[in-house]
């Protein structure tokens, strides 16, 4: 939208609908300290995308994309959660991005 290659409009008035759900979310330990304690997470976000033509005219596009990112966790569980969330939006930022390029590549 940024650029002026995808326009936002009411839904009436759009070529094709674009819709994602979350499908998985999951937080995966990647690295660990001297006591055997989790330090280092990897959180991925899969999203199914599905681009749909206006009027009834089918999906134009059905894809399953991932978003990933790492994270380190200090000591406490309060900032643990802030770095995992941090860690997720990372995650919804690198989805998007890869729906971003897959509609403007042209599938």
């Amino acid at each position: 939208a940024e650029d002026g290659r995808i326009r936002l409009v009411e839904p009436g008035q759009a070529q094709a609908i674009l819709e994602s759900r979350i499908v998985g979310l999951a937080s995966e330990p990647v690295a660990f300290d001297q006591g055997d304690v989790a330090r280092r997470f990897r959180v991925v976000l899969t999203l199914e995308v599905t681009l749909r033509g206006r009027g009834g005219n089918g999906t134009l596009l059905k894809e399953t994309v991932r978003g990933e990112a790492y994270y380190s966790a200090p000591v406490g569980i309060t900032g643990t959660r802030a770095a995992e969330e941090e860690g997720i939006r990372r995650a919804v930022g690198e989805a998007a991005t890869r729906v971003a390029v897959l509609l403007l590549e042209g599938f």
